[in-house]
């Protein structure tokens, strides 16, 4: 897995992806028909949101 051009560790936790980089932790949904559930945080700011598949 690459994120912003370094590569990175991934593990699989409950039927989704999940991989950081630095402070921000990104989790994908496996099963596509979830919608809302594919998430960011980012625990130095204390921000989170939704990240919206295209």
């Amino acid at each position: 897995m690459w994120v912003s051009g370094k590569r990175v560790k991934a593990k699989r936790c409950d039927d989704a992806l999940a991989f950081g980089d630095g402070p921000v932790l990104f989790t994908i949904q496996g099963d596509r028909r979830l919608t809302g559930e594919d998430t960011w945080a980012d625990f130095d700011a204390g921000t989170k949101g939704v990240i919206v598949a295209e």
